[in-house]
């Protein structure tokens, strides 16, 4: 591994730990039960919707994010279901019904995975337009800035 890369993975690991520091900040955020709750629908328990019923789900959020929040999800009930804490669709509805902060969590990893991963692509955008150099810089002050490492924790498309 040359100087180069070493660098990129210093930033790319600069950026995951800013962004994993506050994972709990403001746990759920109000837009969080938007995009949970629309995975929940379409999901393995197809909770109902509760509040503004279907509309918001067409209009906002994007529909690509819920889809891999559904799969995501899905995943989470069958590890749940093999290692034994869901013998039951049931019991995994109930868990989101009482307590929804582990599927909170496993959206904000996926998105915290989208922010780290936009910086390694944002660096690789600009190395080709601008050089080494550059794109260093861009990737480090992107994944340095106060408001994209917050938003690269809320569950947001």
């Amino acid at each position: 591994m040359n100087k180069k890369h070493t660098i990129l993975y210093l930033i790319i690991l600069f950026a995951l730990a800013l962004k994993l520091y506050g994972i709990n900040f403001e746990v759920p955020h109000p837009d969080d039960y938007i995009t949970v709750q629309a995975a929940m629908h379409f999901g393995p328990a197809q909770v109902e919707l509760s509040g503004h019923g279907l509309y918001g789900l067409y209009v906002w959020p994007s529909t690509g994010m819920v889809y891999i929040e559904v799969l995501l999800f899905s995943i989470y009930y069958l590890l749940g279901w093999a290692a034994g804490i869901f013998p039951d669709i049931d019991s995994f509805k109930n868990l989101y019904l009482t307590d929804p902060s582990s599927f909170f969590l496993i959206c904000r990893i996926m998105c915290i995975f989208f922010g780290v991963a936009s910086v390694a692509a944002l660096y690789s955008l600009a190395k080709r337009l601008y050089g080494h150099k550059t794109a260093i810089m861009a990737a480090f002050f992107l994944s340095a800035s106060f408001l994209y490492s917050m938003h690269s924790q809320f569950i947001r498309p």
